[in-house]
C-alpha cells in the first residue's frame, strides 16, 4: 500500500522496492546490493507534505533505520529518452459503413445527419 509518508508491502520484489525509492527520491536508484527475492516491509517517514508527526525520521534516515539500506548520492551517466522532433499525426479516413477499406468512395464522404430541420 502506498500513501504519503508510508510504504507497506508483503512479498514485495526487491526491484519494486528500488523503483519505490526512485519514485520518492525523484532520482534514478541503482541496486548495488546482492539482494533479490521478495520482502515484507513497512516504512514510515516524515512527509514533505505537511506531516504533523514530528517523531518520524526523514525518508533517507527511515530507509537506513527501518530497512537497513544505505542510500548514497553519486554522479554518473544516466540513460534518457530525447524527443528530437514533432509533427502533426497523419489523419486517416474512417472506414465506410459497408466494411470497405478507407480508400472506398463512401468512406471519403462525411456522414449526413438524419435529423430534419423544422
Amino acid at each position: 500500500m502506498w500513501s504519503t509518508g508510508q510504504y507497506v508491502g508483503a512479498g514485495v520484489p526487491f526491484t519494486t522496492v528500488v523503483n519505490m525509492l526512485s519514485g520518492v527520491l525523484d532520482a534514478p536508484v541503482t541496486n548495488r546490493t546482492a539482494l533479490s527475492g521478495a520482502f515484507d516491509l513497512k516504512l514510515e517517514w516524515a512527509s514533505d507534505f505537511g506531516s504533523n508527526n514530528n517523531n518520524l525520521p526523514s525518508f533517507v534516515t527511515a530507509v537506513q533505520e527501518q530497512l537497513g539500506l544505505r542510500l548514497q548520492r553519486e554522479r554518473g551517466p544516466v540513460e534518457v529518452v530525447v524527443i528530437e522532433s514533432v509533427q502533426q499525426p497523419l489523419r486517416t479516413k474512417p472506414p465506410c459503413a459497408r466494411g470497405c477499406d478507407a480508400s472506398c468512395a463512401t468512406a471519403a464522404r462525411p456522414r449526413q445527419s438524419t435529423r430534419r430541420s423544422r
